[in-house]
């Protein structure tokens, strides 16, 4: 009987492990976001602002993400406003992580 919990713990222990290296799970439970693209930060800028979708921007240097619309100010640069206007950024493609949509 101990035998085969021992196994089953190995197994349990063996599939969590696995399960994290899959998902690039860090140990307090926060995915690893890479890098997008930048192609991919300009196409989703594009359509966040042609489409006024509200979108999550992730930056680089770990500073809180920042919800709301953006606004393509020229090439590089975009103008992020918060739902409610309270807060604007402007920021550079190469400061910012990733781009998501907000549903």
């Amino acid at each position: 009987m101990q035998n085969k919990q021992t196994r089953l713990n190995e197994i349990t222990d063996a599939m969590k492990t696995n399960y994290h290296k899959f998902l690039k799970i860090i140990p307090n439970g926060n995915p690893i976001k890479e890098q997008m693209p930048h192609f991919q930060l300009v196409l989703f800028a594009n359509q966040a602002s042609e489409k006024n979708y509200v979108v999550t921007v992730k930056f680089n240097n770990n500073l809180n993400p920042v919800t709301g619309k953006i606004e393509k100010l020229d090439q590089e640069k975009l103008l992020i406003t918060t739902k409610h206007g309270n807060f604007s950024r402007i920021t550079n493609f190469n400061e910012i992580q990733a781009i998501c949509r907000v549903y």
